[in-house]
């Protein structure tokens, strides 16, 4: 007895498709990787560049902090008549606002950096998705 064409056609198309199915699998994995590394690379950046913006903006806060003092220094030595106390007065200032970074630094530093870095790591695509 002769098998019809068409059977054969349906057998040869579920053949093609069974092993096509891992390659597409494969394929399927290889992309969601390359969207991984792709969302990597973009929250990696945005963290770098916001690292760089610190940076930069404490160096100018430094700065003008800097010649403020020295401005505030002039002006107190003024004010009191001697210079010696005003740097120790200035000393005093700086070591208690020294204390209180010591103290609330954590708090207002290193929780705003992981607040910051945890939004820029765990941000959800447009769809919901986390690899979008």
């Amino acid at each position: 007895m002769k098998m019809p064409e068409n059977m054969d056609s349906r057998e040869a198309t579920s053949d093609q498709a069974g092993s096509s199915i891992p390659e597409e699998l494969q394929e399927y994995f290889q992309l969601r990787m390359r969207l991984l590394k792709l969302d990597l690379v973009e929250k990696l950046s945005r963290i770098m560049t916001g690292l760089l913006f610190v940076l930069l903006l404490v160096f100018l806060l430094s700065l003008a902090f800097f010649y403020f003092s020295f401005a505030a220094l002039g002006w107190m030595t003024e004010w009191l008549g001697n210079r010696e106390l005003a740097l120790v007065l200035f000393g005093l200032f700086f070591m208690f606002l020294s204390l209180g970074l010591f103290i609330y630094g954590r708090k207002w530093i290193l929780n705003g950096f992981v607040k910051l870095f945890s939004q820029i790591i765990l941000e959800e695509g447009n769809d919901g998705s986390a690899l979008s």
